[in-house]
């Protein structure tokens, strides 16, 4: 791997991070619009093939019992933490 973007519906940031991602010979993408038209394009342009995928996450390690224990548990943890309270932030 030699680069990755979070740009992907961001075409002009998406731009910037496919030309700083040097000497890729596979594009792995999920499929948004500027990933299509954008990345695609560039891609082949380079002669570099492109592989599209979905974007759904897959448990390795754990039940998914336990991990909506735990992000609930990291929610009212975050929430204590919090210098806002929900109202406020609704309010700015």
């Amino acid at each position: 791997m030699v680069g990755f973007s979070s740009h992907l519906s961001n075409r002009s940031l998406l731009k910037t991070d496919l030309n700083a991602a040097n000497g890729y010979t596979v594009l792995l993408t999920e499929l948004k619009a500027a990933a299509v038209d954008v990345a695609t394009k560039q891609a082949l342009k380079e002669g570099t093939r492109v592989v599209y995928c979905d974007n759904i996450p897959t448990l390795l390690h754990t039940s998914p019992e336990a991990l909506s224990k735990y992000l609930i548990h990291l929610a009212k943890e975050l929430i204590t933490l919090s210098p806002k309270s929900l109202d406020d932030v609704r309010n700015e």
